[in-house]
């Protein structure tokens, strides 16, 4: 599943929503192993979608991979 970034949701909110659609049920489903738990996902969203710093975006470009559950988990910086 792509997203666009920008969107109204987090970064955690759009991977359980994609899981949860990848599984067919809500995303309140979704509970175990909790993402949090193993990821870090405020620095994550930070390294990608950071907020400007001295006036410049922080923006950065690339990837980031990470196993959750049964899932490899992609985050890239296009979305």
């Amino acid at each position: 599943m792509v997203s666009e970034h920008g969107d109204d949701h987090d970064l955690t909110t759009t991977i359980t929503a994609a899981i949860a659609d990848y599984e067919r049920v809500s995303p309140t489903e979704i509970t175990q192993p909790f993402l949090y738990d193993g990821v870090d996902m405020a620095a994550l969203e930070d390294a990608f979608f950071g907020p400007e710093v001295s006036g410049e975006k922080r923006d950065s470009v690339g990837t980031a991979g990470f196993q959750y559950g049964e899932y490899h988990i992609e985050v890239a910086s296009s979305g």
